[in-house]
């Protein structure tokens, strides 16, 4: 940690198969603009030094914000990522695909997928959910992100989404872990399950599965600054599978997060 925030190093745990040989491959999204990958095998011997050293960012983009203001996509097959609200191109999806000539970088045209607030998600096609319980994924005929029913019942900040086969279809299914329960809208019939968890709903749980974003980054920087303001230690990097707590901090109205509205 660092108290310019800048020079923070932060990475996110991305694993995948981004080889396609069917192992696991051990990845990094690093806060330096890179993304690390050590490739998978049978005997699990992963390389400690990575094998794959890739800079994502451009050296105009990591001027414009800090590398972890970039969304890692979790769960896809090559290194991807969301621009963050507020700087260039914000909104835009970007993907990396490793030719024999090396890594070639190419974006969703005409797309929009939001500002950090809008968590990226890679279930059956790419998606977006939202704060307000909204998960959307992009139609493919239509080019279009839309908003799959059932509309809405996501849970907010307190709820962590992520995609898994539930129901055996062989296709991803939206669900989230919400403080008392798990919801899950299975593919097969588009019914919602809905599972009790007996935990302590004042303690933070996971899935198992890490996701990316939750809040704007805009209001990144805001959580920021307050702790500047009130420590002489170096701030939290408030980017990831943030909760809603912070909006009980006695915020001046004119600095209310767009959140906490």
């Amino acid at each position: 940690l660092n108290r310019d925030v800048r020079l923070t190093k932060y990475s996110r745990p991305v694993e995948g198969d981004y080889n396609g040989d069917g192992w696991i491959d051990l990845a990094l999204q690093t806060s330096d603009g890179y993304w690390r990958i050590a490739w998978g095998n049978k005997d699990f011997n992963y390389n400690r030094n990575f094998d794959i050293n890739t800079k994502y960012l451009t050296d105009a983009q990591l001027a414009e914000a800090p590398g972890w203001a970039y969304l890692a996509v979790v769960g896809s097959r090559e290194p991807t990522f969301k621009i963050p609200d507020g700087v260039s191109g914000a909104g835009e999806w970007w993907g990396l695909t490793l030719f024999p000539s090396g890594w070639q970088a190419s974006k969703y045209d005409n797309l929009n997928f939001g500002g950090n607030e809008w968590i990226p998600m890679m279930g059956n096609d790419v998606g977006t959910k939202s704060k307000d319980g909204i998960w959307k994924e992009l139609n493919s005929n239509l080019w279009i992100l839309i908003d799959l029913p059932p509309s809405g019942i996501f849970g907010g900040l307190e709820c962590h989404p992520f995609s898994a086969d539930y129901d055996g279809d062989g296709k991803s299914d939206r669900a989230v872990q919400c403080p008392s329960e798990f919801r899950i809208v299975q593919t097969s019939d588009n019914s919602v399950r809905h599972i009790s968890l007996p935990y302590d709903p004042s303690e933070f749980s996971m899935p198992g599965k890490i996701y990316t974003g939750g809040i704007s980054y805009q209001t990144s920087r805001q959580l920021i600054d307050y702790q500047l303001s009130i420590s002489n230690d170096p701030p939290v990097i408030p980017v990831d599978m943030i909760q809603g707590d912070f909006c009980s901090i006695p915020w001046e109205p004119s600095k209310i997060p767009q959140e906490c509205r």
